[in-house]
């Protein structure tokens, strides 16, 4: 299922605006959902599923898109990549051996513990 590391994160308004028909005033807060809307099928044709494939990615991990994307997104989609490859690449037995521990958070989406093997002895 796709999702975003960032699960909630709030916005004040500046103006008054109105915001899916709902007037807004300067001073009032809201929410944005990400892990919502991410799955909104009214954006995404199967959105429970992961399709890597999928054209265009419209989802709103790193904040995008729009004037508050991540500054560091490219770069941490290049380091995440790098870091598999060489995981891999090193480790080519490595292969999870049950269900991550994710962190109780309502902000943040992360996994505290993975249980993994590489298949070798490990001294």
């Amino acid at each position: 299922m796709d999702t975003s590391p960032v699960l909630l994160m709030r916005r004040t308004a500046s103006r008054d605006t109105t915001l899916g028909g709902h007037r807004l005033l300067p001073g009032e807060k809201i929410a944005i959902c990400f892990t919502a809307a991410n799955h909104d099928p009214t954006m995404f044709l199967q959105p429970d599923r992961v399709v890597l494939t999928r054209s265009p990615q419209s989802h709103l991990g790193f904040g995008g898109p729009g004037p508050h994307h991540c500054l560091g997104a490219h770069l941490a989609r290049t380091e995440i990549a790098t870091i598999f490859r060489e995981i891999f690449r090193r480790l080519p037995g490595f292969t999870i051996t049950g269900e991550p521990q994710h962190l109780q958070s309502i902000t943040v989406n992360a996994f505290t513990h993975l249980p993994a093997t590489t298949g070798e002895a490990c001294y």
